[in-house]
């Protein structure tokens, strides 16, 4: 494995990387395919609806009347021009109009499914870059725009290839119908003309499929971090380890001294002696069961006991019951049935000996 040079991208873009980039409207994705798609949808209605009848029925209608129109009884006008305008586009409208609706959802779709649902207002703000002359040059011979000069004129070439193909194939077809009636004569240019069509569609969807798969390997390629990237995510994403372990020693801090301001109001400490100490309260007017005021080991159980001792806590030696009540009572919990028995004895004998503490 080859060694890790600094701020070399070699790692994969984390998912909060992603997130903003699709904030920004930065995403993976084709136009070649969206394209490709649109045309492929767009000829296949065109096809349905030619097949149906309505839509040449419809251009035949209207240049019949256009070429049928004798204007000497009314007079020319531009009233009479505009009224043959409004009526030819209103009669194209109805049958292209769901042409133009099926084009527009094909896109929709395709787009959908190459990125899901993106709004994204911040690439709608306006980009002086793209305007400006000297990045337009760098992005005219850069790789990317090699990449797709190069793919438009192999697009170019291969179209070229297909309408010569088909047209040579069929010239002799041409030549003949040039004598049949003129719907006989349509029908065949209209054969031709869809069988180039179709043939440029899915030479369009292949290389729109390559495209996608390479716009896929350039955008991880562009979206890839360095491990100091990722290094400074992870200090936005989670805070600055510095400050975050600042932060628990002040919340230990801050325990540690609401704690030890509880120890004077306890009515026993039990000790181990030297390792654990547990300050218990219990009021049976307000609890239901002796409660673990205080806790800790070693030096903090020295100041626990050291705090009991100036506020004339008693402290009682057990051992047992002193590992017991720290490794298995929280902070601030009562005491738990099992060692009810035991807690009951020590309290038992602190009230005969010292008498009940009055808070």
């Amino acid at each position: 494995m080859p060694e890790e040079s600094a701020g070399e991208k070699i790692f994969p873009a984390t998912q909060h990387k992603r997130d903003e980039a699709r904030k920004k409207g930065t995403v993976a994705k084709s136009m070649d395919l969206s394209g490709a798609m649109v045309f492929l949808g767009t000829i296949i209605a065109m096809r349905i609806a030619l097949s149906n009848g309505t839509l040449f029925s419809a251009m035949s209608d209207h240049l019949h009347q256009c070429f049928s129109f004798d204007p000497h009884p009314y007079g020319f006008s531009v009233e009479i021009f505009r009224y043959w305008q409004i009526q030819g586009v209103t009669s194209y409208a109805k049958e292209l109009l769901p042409i133009l609706g099926v084009a527009y959802f094909v896109g929709l779709a395709v787009n959908v499914a190459q990125v899901g649902m993106v709004v994204s207002l911040q690439s709608a703000n306006p980009d002086w870059t793209r305007v400006s002359p000297a990045k337009g040059f760098e992005r005219m011979f850069s790789a990317r725009g090699t990449v797709e000069l190069l793919k438009g004129i192999a697009k170019m070439l291969m179209i070229g290839i297909i309408c010569w193909t088909v047209v040579t194939g069929n010239l002799a077809h041409i030549i003949q119908s040039a004598t049949l009636p003129l719907p006989m004569f349509l029908s065949i240019i209209g054969q031709i003309i869809w069988d180039i069509a179709i043939r440029v569609a899915v030479l369009l969807a292949i290389i729109a499929g390559a495209d996608y798969v390479f716009q896929k390997m350039q955008y991880e390629k562009m979206m890839r971090m360095s491990r100091e990237e990722m290094k400074q995510e992870s200090k936005q994403q989670e805070g600055d380890p510095l400050i975050k372990r600042r932060i628990r020693m002040k919340q230990r801090e801050l325990a540690k001294n609401r704690m030890m301001h509880d120890v004077p109001k306890a009515d026993v400490v039990i000790t181990n002696p030297t390792h654990f100490a547990v300050a218990l309260m219990y009021d049976p007017k307000t609890m239901s069961a002796p409660r673990v005021v205080a806790k800790g080991t070693d030096e903090v159980a020295q100041q626990i006991k050291r705090i009991a001792q100036e506020s004339s806590v008693p402290l009682v030696e057990n051992r047992q019951l002193a590992r017991e009540l720290y490794k298995t009572v929280k902070l601030g919990k009562d005491v738990p049935s099992h060692l009810f028995r035991a807690v009951a004895e020590v309290l038992a004998f602190i009230y005969r000996t010292y008498g009940k503490r009055t808070r």
